[in-house]
């Protein structure tokens, strides 16, 4: 198909047109972009909306064009103002249509009027809405492309907000950055990210969620039924000498989310010069942060200058002082068998190998006096 605009944006905005023969080209930088283009023929629309990947290779990405069905309607605000409804419409409101295959956008105009072509199919309708500094209107409806006029009326969302975490003590000192939250409804999902220090907000309508977190380096986050409400009471003292205290009611609801890091097999590969049969010699990782978790296992070791030992531990990623150690007593005299070091484990990180090799340490004792009588 000729003459036809392809709009890609993404790291750069640019668009590139179909010649006679229907083939187009560009060059784009690397990067995620969208692809949208709308094209009329015989007062017929066709429509095309996807996304693609542009890495350091060259791609072909082949278009076909779906007849477009027009959906149209009016975004408003219902508001409730001194024993009366009046019904506000909105300019400037970006709506996202999504459905399994693809996302459309479209704004409403100064009259609050929006209209775009859809391909036939099942979408969820999300808008987020600055109304002002305090007040954010929402909507996540579902509805079939069946039903061309659909006007928007929007609702006062709840902001939910927190951290993403994976410190042990909740300190939220070890935060999660670029992790995408889902907030699925019966009517749709939410969908947001965390920033580089690990917080995100997020504006959903009052309801029911299943809560969910898939990010590398962590166990899977699943958490069902949450409910988040409007109008939270919030209590602030305003006197701490009379405890005075002045009750608020915010539209909005703290949600941290502690995320369990996937465990890291550590294989120890113990070693000795010396000629060595210890029996119940144990190995202890103490955990140096408010991540990695204590363990210690005991160990019957049999080596020599020619003969390792191996053995497997799981461990919580984080930093670690190891030991092992094993005391006894040789002919009167007291020995340890002894050796320390440091382990970090990231997050995410495959099999690690530690290599581990046990030293002789001879006890020394003696006292310490000062010499009154040396004149030197």
């Amino acid at each position: 198909m000729k003459n036809v605009t392809l709009r890609f944006k993404g790291p750069m905005n640019t668009t590139a047109g179909s010649d006679e023969t229907g083939f187009y080209w560009l060059k784009l930088i690397p990067g995620n972009y969208s692809i949208s283009s709308t094209y009329i023929d015989n007062n017929a629309v066709y429509v095309f909306n996807d996304v693609l990947e542009v890495g350091n290779l060259s791609i072909t990405k082949n278009i076909s064009l779906k007849k477009g069905e027009r959906v149209y309607g009016y975004v408003c605000y219902e508001k409730h103002e001194e024993n009366e409804t009046v019904n506000e419409t909105l300019s400037n409101v970006h709506i996202t249509f999504k459905s399994e295959n693809i996302t459309v956008k479209a704004v409403s105009n100064s009259t609050g009027y929006y209209e775009v072509y859809l391909p036939p199919d099942n979408y969820t309708m999300l808008v987020s809405h600055r109304y002002n500094e305090t007040l954010t209107l929402v909507i996540l409806k579902p509805f079939n492309i069946t039903e061309k006029e659909q006007n928007i009326t929007l609702i006062e969302g709840i902001k939910v907000y927190g951290i993403l975490h994976y410190d042990l003590d909740d300190e939220y000192d070890k935060t999660v950055e670029d992790a995408l939250i889902l907030f699925e409804s019966e009517n749709g999902t939410v969908e947001t990210t965390s920033n580089g220090y690990g917080h995100y907000e997020v504006y959903l309508p009052v309801g029911n969620y299943n809560v969910s977190v898939n990010v590398s380096g962590f166990n899977p986050f699943p958490f069902n039924n949450e409910t988040f409400v409007n109008k939270t009471t919030v209590t602030t003292i305003i006197n701490e000498t009379t405890n005075e205290t002045v009750n608020t009611t915010k539209n909005e609801k703290q949600y941290n989310i502690s995320l369990d890091p996937v465990n890291v097999t550590v294989t120890c590969v113990i070693s000795s010069a010396l000629q060595l049969n210890l029996t119940n010699a144990t190995i202890s990782f103490n955990a140096s942060d408010d991540v990695g978790i204590n363990y210690s296992k005991t160990l019957n070791l049999t080596l020599n200058e020619n003969l390792n030992q191996t053995c497997n531990i799981t461990l919580n990623p984080g930093n670690y002082n190891v030991t092992i150690e094993h005391n006894t007593t040789e002919n009167g005299t007291d020995i340890s068998y002894y050796n320390y070091t440091v382990l970090s484990i990231g997050i995410g990180e495959e099999n690690i190998t530690l290599n581990i090799t046990i030293e002789k340490k001879i006890k020394i004792n003696g006292t310490v006096w000062i010499d009154l009588n040396d004149n030197g």
